[in-house]
């Protein structure tokens, strides 16, 4: 009987530790397939058991802590992403000062102006001068220097040219002496051949050169006035002389008063020139200046 129970608990042992080792080997499956978390009873020394040498040493029933990145995080591919490159260096705007203009105005002796206008980029362009109703075309030399003398008609003077790119230039100078002057202006487009005769003691001053029909020309008369030579009896006269350019046409041209520091429009003038066998003959006007007149304040 000794013997055959010795023998039973020898075989026990032997069942004992096989299932140990089943277990520790299977415990994983085990408990997947139970869908529990049910602890799994690991043999341990104190059990009196000794573990399986082949499971102390199997690296892959140590537990590997496993970690998630936050979805924030991204990662780079290297292979699939490039750095983005450097932006290309902008060079800062230079202000072109070599074509910087310049415009200046200096009052002169008996009301009158002289302009200067320094345009170095603008050499060789036509200009159109414009002060209180005035207008007139001048041309800039090819340096870009432009230089003349003009009437003021008004004390406050304020003088614009405007070059044949758009651009404007403008200045303003004081010629309180404008205030003893009368003074009419004609001017006109084109080669009309327009004159303005003077009357005694008064002087009669061109302006403008000739730039085909767009060009713009003007002749002032100017006469001081005196309490011996009263402006209302000093009237310039108008002729118009017969040419290539403007015979068998209509001319017309514009009038304008100034005096006692006020400028008027004193309105338009229309002349039927006659055919060009007529070429070189003068059109005397029935002075249409008499009534463009402006009464002493």
């Amino acid at each position: 009987m000794l013997k055959r129970a010795s023998v039973m608990r020898a075989a026990s042992m032997i069942v004992a530790a096989a299932a140990i080792g089943h277990f520790v080997q299977n415990g994983d499956a085990i408990a997947s397939r139970g869908g529990h978390d049910h602890a799994v009873p690991t043999p341990s020394l104190a059990s009196g058991m000794p573990l399986p040498p082949m499971v102390m040493l199997q690296p892959s029933h140590l537990a590997v802590p496993q970690t998630e990145l936050p979805s924030r995080v991204s990662v780079l591919d290297a292979t699939e992403t490039e750095l983005p490159a450097p932006a290309a260096e902008v060079a800062p705007a230079k202000l072109d000062f070599a074509c910087a203009a310049d415009l200046a105005i200096r009052a002169e002796r008996g009301a009158m102006m002289k302009v200067a206008l320094s345009a170095p980029c603008n050499g060789g362009q036509a200009v159109e001068v414009e002060h209180a109703g005035l207008r007139f075309t001048m041309r800039i030399d090819e340096t870009g220097a432009l230089g003349f003398t003009m009437p003021a008609l008004s004390p406050e003077a304020l003088v614009r040219l405007t070059t044949a790119d758009g651009a404007l230039h403008e200045a303003a100078v004081e010629v309180p002496d404008a205030r003893h002057y009368e003074r009419a202006v004609l001017q006109w487009r084109g080669d009309a051949g327009f004159i303005l005769t003077g009357t005694t003691g008064a002087e009669v001053l061109p302006l403008g050169v000739a730039e085909g029909a767009q060009g713009r020309r003007a002749v002032v008369h100017s006469l001081p006035v005196t309490e011996s030579a009263p402006a209302e009896a000093q009237v310039p006269g108008i002729e118009a002389r017969v040419t290539q350019a403007n015979c068998g046409q209509e001319i017309s041209a514009e009038l304008l008063r100034a005096g006692r520091g006020q400028v008027a429009p004193a309105g338009a003038l229309t002349v039927a020139v006659p055919g060009c066998d007529a070429l070189g003959d003068i059109l005397v006007l029935n002075n249409p200046a008499a009534g463009l007149k402006i009464a002493a304040n």
